[in-house]
């Protein structure tokens, strides 16, 4: 049953809509990681060229590659990082419980005018009450003295 106190939140189709337009960046981030780790393995594997290499023009050049082929992943890494951000900035705040409950009453203003009015008014209501209650009890002491005394 659903009050202002509880309601359902049809948490499945959320989290499905959720993933569905977090993947595109999830996958665009694992391509340009995979690009990357390409670039690092053949940088790697240039490396493992060098070893026993005495030719230092050789050795020169091959340190350049190696350095441009870093140089040429790290801004992929980069781009992957803020597509996987992307994503998971779309994605992860399914799980936020903290919703707005869909059965509460009006929304409650801070406008400090509104909330003198307010304020005016409920005095008024409370003092409208203590009449009442003042006549009342008048009535009934009234009632029980007059019994009394006769």
């Amino acid at each position: 049953m659903e009050n202002e106190y509880a309601w359902k939140v049809d948490f499945k189709s959320k989290h499905e809509q959720a993933e569905a337009a977090a993947a595109p960046h999830w996958q665009r981030a694992e391509q340009l990681n995979n690009e990357a780790a390409a670039l690092e393995g053949q940088a790697t594997n240039l490396r493992k060229g060098l070893v026993g290499s005495t030719d230092a023009a050789y050795r020169e050049t091959v340190e350049a590659q190696i350095a441009a082929l870093r140089e040429a992943a790290e801004p992929l890494r980069l781009q992957a990082r803020d597509a996987k951000a992307a994503g998971d900035r779309l994605y992860w705040p399914v799980f936020n419980l903290d919703l707005k409950n869909p059965n509460a009453s009006e929304d409650e203003s801070h406008d400090p005018d509104v909330l003198l009015a307010k304020y005016k008014k409920l005095l008024g209501e409370i003092e409208e009450t203590e009449n009442q209650l003042k006549s009342e009890l008048a009535a009934a002491l009234a009632h029980h003295f007059t019994a009394e005394s006769a």
